[in-house]
């Protein structure tokens, strides 16, 4: 599995990432925030209107994937572990959040998403809806496991630690 961006090549000391990590041998990561799950679909979807729709309801539901290689990334957000068993069904591979989006807005497939991002990546054509059923997804700071500069740990015990006792902090 290919590594998240930068780390690869080095350029990159710290990212903040979502879990799980494609590679996972060579990272190490500390949790910084937890959102629920929301679901990306057409307007003109029959979806569209409702207040809420449970993991459950969308076994059959074709999704917008992740590419192959992207691994564990993929599997997380195709909700593979609470499927029961079912294979997910996909509507549409795309490589970036953009191709996501104008998939999903051409009525390709839906796409999980965390809360923040949902509101990040507002679109024309495109409602969010909340996800029952499912835990809470993890944002994370990621470093190299190896050869890391002992300032990039200070940074993580620093950044995690204003975290948890920022006041603007919310839980969702």
């Amino acid at each position: 599995m290919t590594p998240p961006a930068g780390f690869g090549d080095r350029a990159v000391d710290v990212a903040v990432a979502w879990l799980p990590l494609a590679d996972t041998e060579n990272l190490r990561s500390r949790v910084v925030a937890t959102e629920r799950s929301m679901l990306a679909v057409s307007t003109t979807h029959r979806l569209a209107g409702r207040r809420n729709v449970a993991m459950i309801d969308l076994l059959d539901e074709p999704f917008v994937a992740l590419p192959a290689s992207a691994g564990a990334p993929r599997e997380h957000w195709l909700a593979t572990d609470h499927r029961q068993g079912r294979p997910p069904v996909i509507g549409a591979v795309a490589r970036s959040a953009d191709e996501a989006f104008e998939a999903v807005a051409n009525c390709q497939g839906v796409a999980l998403v965390a809360e923040g991002n949902a509101a990040m990546y507002q679109r024309d054509g495109i409602v969010t809806i909340p996800v029952t059923g499912l835990p809470p997804n993890e944002l994370a700071l990621a470093w190299r496991a190896a050869g890391s500069n002992p300032a990039v740990r200070d940074f993580v015990d620093a950044a995690t630690e204003l975290h948890s006792h920022d006041p603007q902090d919310t839980d969702h």
